[in-house]
């Protein structure tokens, strides 16, 4: 988790994008007051709300104020919530504000990815093995957690211009099928947190799913409740990404509504940004 460092309270700042979009409605009544919502506040708008869930573990999640540096395994982040069910945040933080959100939006994907965090953990706290030995399955679920979009189409077409890195085929010539045919939903807290001040050079790592056609005809929060579901099976044993390899890089920005000045063909000529990348063919 990174340093306690507290964040001004610019909640307007989520209205600029449509990148916000998905999160917002579960944050509105919070976004609404006049100061940060404290940890207490934010669990009861989140969870407390709606019928809460369980770790697999069974352990009731909770938001908790962040305690000290931890020593035993049980006090560590992701065994933590796996045996007792609690997340711990900071106050007055963007960062812990949005992964708080993020559990509200995605629980059952983000259960599945803390039972595949909790034995890997585990066995290197048994074994006294340093943070460095890390599994590449570990960092790529990392990775995700912080840097994750979950991208889905009903077309493959629109897919393999992802995973062939044509920006400018996909962003502006296949522009009209970017709203009905095409999801993008920010999974990651980080990515989130950068967008609140976004920069050209905002990139996330990529899911690609296709989906049937039907999902597009329901409100987005069927939509993210569907994925939420398709998703925690894909990290289901086996887990079909390995290492931070098997994400796809997405200059995020490019999507419509999502960065001023995008709907100007010639943001999209920057290749510093909408790099060229590998060709999968």
């Amino acid at each position: 988790m990174p340093k306690t460092v507290t964040s001004p309270w610019e909640p307007n700042k989520l209205q600029q994008s449509r990148l916000f979009a998905p999160i917002t409605p579960i944050l509105n009544s919070l976004l609404e007051g006049p100061q940060w919502p404290s940890v207490e506040e934010l669990d009861r708008e989140l969870f407390s709300q709606k019928s809460r869930f369980t770790s697999l573990a069974g352990a009731e999640i909770r938001l908790v104020s962040q305690d000290e540096k931890a020593s035993e395994l049980e006090q560590h982040y992701a065994p933590r919530i796996y045996l007792q069910g609690e997340i711990q945040t900071r106050e007055e933080n963007w960062h812990d504000f949005f992964q708080a959100a993020t559990w509200a939006l995605f629980p059952s994907t983000k259960v599945a990815i803390n039972a595949l965090h909790y034995p890997a953990a585990k066995y290197r706290y048994d074994n006294k093995l340093p943070k460095g030995s890390r599994t590449t399955l570990e960092n790529a679920l990392s990775q995700f957690d912080e840097c994750g979009i979950i991208i889905y189409s009903t077309r493959k077409d629109l897919l393999d211009m992802v995973r062939n890195f044509d920006w400018h085929k996909l962003f502006w010539s296949s522009r009209d099928y970017l709203n009905n045919e095409f999801g993008c939903i920010v999974y990651g807290h980080a990515i989130y947190e950068k967008a609140i001040n976004p920069y050209v050079g905002l990139t996330a790592k990529a899911i690609l799913m296709e989906v049937e056609s039907d999902i597009f005809d329901q409100p987005v929060e069927q939509q993210i409740a569907r994925i939420d579901e398709e998703l925690a099976v894909y990290f289901e044993q086996p887990v079909k990404i390995q290492s931070p390899k098997d994400l796809h890089p997405f200059p995020l920005l490019g999507m419509p509504g999502y960065y001023p000045g995008n709907d100007n063909e010639e943001f999209y000529f920057n290749q510093q940004y909408f790099r060229p990348g590998r060709k999968t063919t």
